[in-house]
């Protein structure tokens, strides 16, 4: 089973010639407690769902939509990344799509996207969305936070009434 990712870090990465500065908030209880003290500082909020590790999934439900009903992150873009769908047994997108009640956000952009960080299949769509909405609201310098979650076939995409969407990664 994955440990949850303890404490605070920041990462700067480049990607299609914008500067993302992640706040990687971690996962565990203690951890989500700090969550609010960055969020006056990011535009965009990018959430890690660990696929394969099931038996938290209601507790990283819990912890999304804590963080999205805050009132410092109403209207920023939420990229969430199904991670893990390369391994055998994660739970396909559409169930995360139904379990997290996704099509229950209202009041900013949302993506969906299934990704495996280990062989990098589905980040660059994701990043693409999150830089296209950010654009779109002419945010710059481009930070987020992470609220990194390790709860330790076809391509498809559908779009929602509120502008989100979802993707899948084969």
């Amino acid at each position: 089973m994955a440990e949850a990712t303890i404490g605070t870090s920041r990462t700067t990465i480049e990607y299609d010639n914008y500067t993302f500065t992640f706040i990687d908030v971690g996962g565990s209880g203690k951890d989500e407690q700090n969550w609010k003290q960055y969020f006056g500082e990011i535009d965009g909020i990018v959430y890690v769902i660990d696929t394969f590790e099931k038996e938290y999934m209601t507790r990283s439900r819990r912890s999304l939509f804590q963080m999205i009903g805050s009132n410092k992150t109403t209207a920023l873009p939420l990229l969430v990344f199904a991670n893990k769908q390369d391994r055998f047994g994660a739970l396909e997108v559409e169930k995360i799509l139904e379990g997290f009640n996704l099509h229950t956000v209202r009041g900013r952009p949302w993506h969906l996207q299934g990704s495996s960080a280990k062989t990098g299949k589905g980040l660059a769509e994701g990043f693409e969305w999150l830089v296209g909405h950010l654009i779109k609201n002419e945010h710059a310098p481009l930070n987020f936070t992470s609220g990194v979650v390790d709860v330790s076939s076809e391509d498809k995409k559908v779009d929602s009434k509120e502008g989100g969407s979802t993707e899948g990664v084969a």
